[in-house]
Formats: structure tokens, C-alpha cells, sequence
């Protein structure tokens, strides 16, 4: 598998499939940070954790949706007959 093959091989397919991947990466960068809290103080820091995770689901979110036209941008113009 060439490098460009394995670095385009989870492009997303559409913003369904972008807003999903946020989502989940907010679940799971929630209960992470949670965990921590609770390892580091014994107690939990909801809000705190909860606007972290949101930024860092919006931070993929972005990435994403980058990732996502550039890769439509190329493919048009690499097939101008679509």
C-alpha cells in the first residue's frame, strides 16, 4: 500500500459522517478527561471537562471538513469528466 493510499483511506465521505466522528471524539475525550479528574483530585470537574471535549470535537470537526474538500477539490480535478 503506497503512502498515498493509506493517507486517504478514512477521507470522510460526507458532513453525516464528519458531525458522527465529532460526536464520538467528544464522548470519549469526555470520559478520558473524567477519568483523569477523578485520578488527579477524587472529584469530577464536569463543565470544565464537558467545554473541553466540545472543543476538542469542534477542533476535529474543522480538521475533517478541511480534509474533506481538499480531497473533492483533488478528485475534481484530477476526473474534469464528473
Amino acid at each position: 500500500m503506497t503512502f498515498k493510499k493509506w493517507f486517504s483511506a478514512d477521507i470522510p465521505t460526507g458532513w453525516g459522517v464528519i458531525l458522527l466522528r465529532s460526536i464520538e471524539v467528544a464522548v470519549v475525550a469526555f470520559l478520558v478527561m473524567q477519568a483523569k479528574e477523578w485520578f488527579d483530585a477524587r472529584t469530577f470537574d464536569i463543565p470544565g471537562t464537558a467545554a473541553d471535549a466540545g472543543l476538542i470535537a469542534a477542533g476535529v470537526f474543522v480538521l475533517n471538513a478541511i480534509w474533506m474538500r481538499v480531497n473533492s477539490a483533488a478528485t475534481q480535478r484530477n476526473d474534469p469528466g464528473q
